[in-house]
């Protein structure tokens, strides 16, 4: 039977809410907001109780921000300590599962711009199941994904599926209770990197063609959940990551030191010279020559392997990661000379479009950039760009 045609079994949920229940889908009863009703953004309630339940239901809450969970403090391996009960999620494993391992056994090098083999990612999920099983449900979640705009007529089969799975995957690393240690280090770090890339690429595919606003605000709650990994990568914990088996798939920590000790390129010369005299009145404008800089450092290592276009994507994605709270307040508030710096990295999405997480968001969101700042600013950017907003139909 074809996937798409297929209904998925569901086991009943007795006391879930009345969303799930009216969508047929099991839920996990997590309050005040189950994990599907979060992702999904609808709002989450559940039925009164009979008179034999034990306690009433509590008052309505406004939802919490499911992924804003890896963005807390992780207990350490002296704390540790249990959390609030919370129901078990489901880990069963189905027929599509496979598919979905499958897929990204042969192909995760390819839809993750991997400058070697993926497989060391996989064994590593697949070893810390038992005891990290987030890790490998987002493993799952990123290639059904990816095949979600492969598989035709499939492809909703399988986009709702890598929403499944990445619910299950935030439900059961929210769960989670250990502490953070050698053990578990490797499967933290992928597990906010591929979360990571899976949350940039729907960012970008679905908020990039409406308002400024919308993107602005969507893109800020990826660069909240991406940039989490900072909350437990010390450099002591970097160090060892890079002494592991996924050494020769970062390749870019190398080259960023190399960078770093070159001559920067003159792709931003122009806007830089700009931001250096003008007076916005504003603490912000530090903050967006900061933001520039890590533009033309994105860039400079794009240039390191011009043969293959791994190291230019994996630098782009990179960026969010290195600009500074400031610039990011300063891109919240619509400042112009924050979007003006923002086009370059637009500009960049654009040039790497081929990428599937990047797609045509790059277009999209020049035009939008264009319409907002206007031709006074337009007219500060480097050619390369200007040149780019000008040959697109907006």
């Amino acid at each position: 039977m074809p996937l798409n045609k297929r209904r998925r079994p569901h086991r009943k949920s007795r006391q879930g809410c009345t969303e799930c229940k009216a969508r047929h889908i099991k839920c996990d009863e997590l309050r005040p907001s189950c994990a599907n009703c979060t992702i999904s953004e609808r709002q989450c309630s559940y039925p009164h109780h009979s008179p034999c339940s034990p306690k009433p239901a509590p008052a309505p809450k406004p939802a919490p921000d499911l992924y804003a969970s890896i963005l807390e403090p992780r207990p350490t391996e002296e704390t540790g300590g249990k959390g609030p009960h919370t129901p078990r999620v489901d880990t069963r494993f189905t027929l599509f599962h496979m598919i979905c391992l499958h897929h990204a056994d042969m192909h995760m090098h390819d839809y993750m711009a991997l400058q070697g083999s993926g497989q060391p990612i996989i064994e590593i999920a697949l070893r810390v199941a038992d005891t990290a099983p987030f890790l490998l449900d987002q493993v799952l979640a990123l290639s059904a994904l990816d095949l979600s705009g492969k598989e035709r007529p499939a492809n909703m089969t399988y986009h709702r599926e890598a929403s499944e799975l990445q619910i299950r995957a935030l439900s059961l690393f929210n769960q989670s209770t250990e502490g953070i240690s050698d053990t578990n280090r490797l499967a933290l770090f992928l597990f906010a990197s591929l979360l990571g890339i899976h949350v940039l690429r729907e960012t970008l595919v679905h908020h990039s063609h409406g308002t400024i606003a919308t993107f602005i605000e969507e893109f800020l709650r990826y660069l909240r959940l991406h940039r989490g990994v900072r909350n437990f990568i010390n450099e002591q914990s970097w160090d060892q990551i890079l002494q592991s088996e996924l050494r020769p798939l970062l390749h870019l920590s190398h080259l960023a030191t190399v960078v770093g000790n070159l001559t920067p390129g003159n792709e931003t010369s122009k806007l830089k010279a700009f931001l250096e005299t003008y007076d916005s009145g504003s603490e912000s404008n530090n903050a967006c020559q900061d933001a520039l800089r890590w533009i033309q450092w994105m860039l400079d290592l794009a240039k390191q392997d011009i043969s293959s276009e791994s190291l230019a994507i994996h630098a782009t994605m990179a960026w969010p990661l290195v600009i500074s709270e400031e610039y990011i307040h300063a891109f919240h508030q619509h400042r112009p000379e924050a979007l003006a710096v923002f086009a370059y990295y637009a500009h960049t999405l654009y040039r790497y479009r081929s990428f599937w997480v990047f797609g045509d968001s790059g277009s999209s969101l020049l035009c939008l950039i264009k319409s907002n700042i206007g031709s006074f600013w337009l007219r500060q950017l480097d050619r390369p760009v200007q040149g780019t907003i000008d040959s697109l139909t907006c």
